[in-house]
């Protein structure tokens, strides 16, 4: 272990000697593991019902790099993949996954399919998912930034009301606008009787 240790140290004494600063820099890079392509993210709104957020990919690809998972009601990861993305050749790409953790109706973790964009195109859309007898919204957007030139991949989960409370509250607003009519139709009907009768 000390003549290893030795060894390697006269290596790294000779490079900087040879190379400088250039020889100091490439020995510090060339300890460092390989970093995983999610540089940062920011996790916005995550509630049972909704999840807001967005990941900061690096400009160069690392195929198998590690995917960060954030969320605590969701569970949302982005990872660059080596994939064979719908309609175009097998290349560079970014998978979207994401998890439904905690439903506000109770129901158990619901992992959607993953959504896979190719690695250096501009993508966005919407995508509805069937969770029981209800939708979970999946709305994205992952594009070029400037200064310095990442790449960007927001996510906007939403998780829909049950058919029931929809209905509802569909109900209490048919109700509540005939209510209304009726109000407004009562005077009017009064007035109507009145110039009659003066005619």
């Amino acid at each position: 272990m000390i003549k290893l240790s030795r060894l390697s140290t006269v290596k790294n004494l000779t490079r900087l000697a040879l190379g400088g600063t250039l020889g100091a820099t490439l020995i510090i890079t060339a300890s460092k593991p390989s970093e995983a392509a999610v540089l940062s993210y920011q996790i916005i709104t995550d509630t049972p019902s909704e999840f807001r957020g967005f990941f900061i990919l690096d400009n160069s690809y690392d195929a198998g790099s590690t995917s960060n998972t954030i969320g605590n009601n969701w569970k949302v990861s982005a990872t660059e993949t080596f994939s064979l993305i719908p309609g175009k050749p097998t290349g560079q790409a970014v998978t979207l996954t994401t998890t439904h953790q905690k439903a506000p109706h109770g129901e158990g973790p619901n992992v959607h399919p993953d959504l896979i964009f190719a690695r250096f195109e501009n993508s966005h859309g919407t995508q509805q998912f069937k969770h029981e007898s209800h939708f979970n919204i999946r709305t994205y957007n992952y594009a070029i930034t400037a200064n310095p030139i990442t790449w960007r991949l927001d996510v906007h989960l939403v998780h829909t009301p049950e058919p029931t409370s929809v209905l509802s509250l569909f109900a209490l607003g048919t109700l509540g606008a005939g209510a209304t009519l009726k109000r407004k139709l009562k005077p009017s009907k009064s007035t109507e009787k009145e110039t009659t009768k003066v005619g």
